[in-house]
């Protein structure tokens, strides 16, 4: 009997042991959810003020602002559709929602009946550990509705709330400044804040240096800059198959979208891709144009293709993307001698006109008056001494360069992985630094 005791004693204190470890970690798991989602999300209502959303959205690992997918669908009266072959959908209208697939940065955007384009996420689609709901980039639903992210070193009365950095969406307009906290409401339309009163903000500057400094900065101060790099305006690339190539192989530090397609040139660039960017941009946007590699020799559209495309890319600076900043890139290095080895002839022609003595000058006599036909609001980007490449640079470049394909053989037209990377952050380098 006394032997059953002791056994039911210290079964019972096991589970209160037990019990009590598993409240513990419970409460652990419980504080740290809540200190990475200190984030405001404000969603603009119809009398111009901000109805206040909690906890909608978190921080990936890697630094990311994501938001809860069916949440903000549902805060900005848009639809939250999961369909059977496993993506789901946020619908503004019959003709214009974003689908998603977990874990995959591409994602489609319909923007009318007959339109629709794949674009590049700066993170893919996960679901949260945390809360357990489907998250996307905030930036993915610029498509359908305004939105603008204000770190804490631009919102002094939510800094003073104890809040991180504050996110607002809007279907009524551009948002060109943060709310006050005083139009901020709860979902009943009460005031969200008691009292708009603030305490003293130490300066941003002074806070860093009390918080220790480096070579770097603080690491409250790098935080803070990644968060606001990250989520600053649209890099929009458009482009042909580099690229296209470019937008499978970068992770974007900033955010990117990618509209390019496969051996295409100024026909595709007049009639197809400045619809889909015109569509696309918000003023403060950054459009850069790489284009010329497949027709930089033909004379279909004038007298010479550098005029067709300075003209019309003046025209556009000034008119549809006027509110934004527009830049031109450097048609890069095509080497004949890759060509003729991967297909076996030299009429490729992307080199019917490259070559007398040097290989390098049908492209960069496109590159040169194509450069001083442009305007002066129109900025120039060098590309080929990126890739080790100069106007006197006479031999053949390193096989390194370029993409190897199937069989094993160089192509010389399209720039391998690396290549293509330090491109994408020459150009991002070029834009934000």
């Amino acid at each position: 009997m006394l032997i059953r005791k002791n056994a039911c004693s210290k079964i019972i204190l096991g589970l209160i042991i037990f019990s009590v470890m598993l409240f513990s970690h419970y409460r652990t798991i419980q504080v740290k959810a809540s200190s990475s989602n200190n984030y405001l999300v404000l969603v603009q209502n119809s009398d111009k003020t901000w109805t206040a959303y909690e906890d909608v959205m978190e921080q990936s690992s890697g630094g990311n602002l994501m938001i809860q997918a069916k949440p903000i669908a549902l805060a900005l009266n848009m639809k939250y559709i999961e369909r059977s072959d496993g993506t789901f959908r946020i619908k503004r209208s019959t003709y214009r929602y974003n689908t998603y697939t977990i874990g995959e940065r591409k994602y489609s955007f319909k923007s009318s009946s007959t339109l629709s384009t794949v674009r590049t996420a700066v993170y893919a689609p996960y679901i949260s550990h945390v809360s357990g709901k489907a998250l996307i980039h905030s930036s993915t639903i610029n498509s359908m509705v305004y939105n603008k992210y204000f770190s804490i070193a631009n919102a002094a009365e939510f800094r003073a709330k104890g809040y991180r950095g504050v996110a607002c969406f809007s279907i009524y307009g551009e948002i060109t400044e943060v709310p006050s906290i005083d139009e901020v409401v709860n979902s009943f339309g009460e005031k969200y804040f008691e009292g708009t009163d603030l305490v003293e903000v130490v300066p941003i500057d002074q806070e860093t240096e009390n918080q220790g400094s480096g070579s770097s900065g603080s690491e409250w101060q790098q935080e803070v800059e990644k968060l606001t790099y990250q989520t600053e305006n649209k890099l929009i690339f458009v482009g042909d198959s580099r690229f296209n190539n470019m937008s499978r192989w970068v992770q974007p530090s900033v955010n990117s979208e990618f509209i390019a397609k496969n051996g295409i040139g100024y026909e595709w660039f007049l009639n197809v891709a400045i619809d889909e960017v015109t569509e696309l941009i918000k003023p403060g946007d950054v459009i850069i144009v790489w284009l010329g590699v497949n027709d930089y020799y033909s004379t279909s559209y004038g007298s010479d293709s550098w005029l067709a495309y300075a003209e019309t890319i003046n025209n556009l600076a000034n008119e549809e993307w006027a509110d934004c900043k527009v830049y031109v890139s450097e048609v890069g290095y095509v080497d004949s001698n890759r060509i003729y080895d991967y297909y076996g002839k030299y009429k490729m022609m992307n080199v019917s006109q490259l070559g007398y003595e040097y290989e390098i000058n049908g492209i960069q006599e496109f590159n040169e008056m194509l450069k001083s036909n442009l305007n002066e609001n129109i900025t120039w980007i060098d590309t080929n001494a990126v890739i080790g490449i100069n106007s006197n640079d006479y031999e053949l470049t390193p096989v390194s360069y370029w993409l190897t394909r199937g069989n094993g053989k160089k192509d010389g037209i399209h720039y391998g992985k690396d290549v293509s990377v330090a491109l994408y952050n020459h150009f991002v380098d070029a834009i934000f630094k």
